[in-house]
């Protein structure tokens, strides 16, 4: 059996390019969703609460954020891994982890990018320094990265006898 790195991030690859395949904004898409939460979320707070550009509340929304959205979509694609594909599982002899943890590695390199264009903006922009604060969002993606591998091998080793999880996943999330 060839390197499980290596089937594992075929996988995610694979899964990438047909995620985004047939879009005229491609991986656009990828970061479009969050960057307008995020703007969403910070000027509705900054407003609503009567914020004088306070930078440090934007930098720890941000950090905050971007561990949400990766936990989150951890958990959805984690969910369905096993279902979405069962046809794979059925003609390749690969153990059944290696779909679901080849999802994780896409959710990642998705979210990997995002972290590097809201970092960007925020250094530019002087809203953080390079400090200790700075390599928050590395401990962040790395708890969401354990809790996500966990609960989306367990939520897609049930998903396939309780099909009702599919659907209670996203709403979870999203509450």
């Amino acid at each position: 059996m060839p390197n499980a790195f290596a089937v594992i991030y075929s996988i995610a690859l694979i899964e990438l390019k047909k995620r985004y395949l047939g879009t005229k904004l491609g991986w656009v898409w990828a970061f479009l969703p969050p960057i307008l939460t995020t703007i969403i979320v910070i000027l509705v707070v900054q407003n609503g609460l009567n914020l004088q550009r306070n930078q440090a509340y934007v930098g720890h929304v941000v950090i905050g954020l971007l561990a949400w959205f990766y936990l989150s979509d951890c958990l959805n694609q984690g969910t369905t891994a096993i279902m979405d594909n069962a046809f794979m599982l059925k003609k390749v002899s690969i153990p059944i982890h290696y779909v679901v943890v080849a999802r994780l590695v896409q959710v990642a390199i998705v979210h990997i990018g995002l972290i590097i264009v809201f970092y960007l903006f925020l250094l530019i922009s002087g809203i953080i320094s390079f400090d200790i604060k700075f390599f928050q969002i590395i401990y962040a993606f790395f708890c969401s990265t354990i809790l996500g591998f966990s609960l989306g091998l367990l939520l897609s080793t049930l998903a396939p006898f309780y099909r009702d999880i599919t659907g209670m996943v996203p709403l979870g999330v999203q509450m």
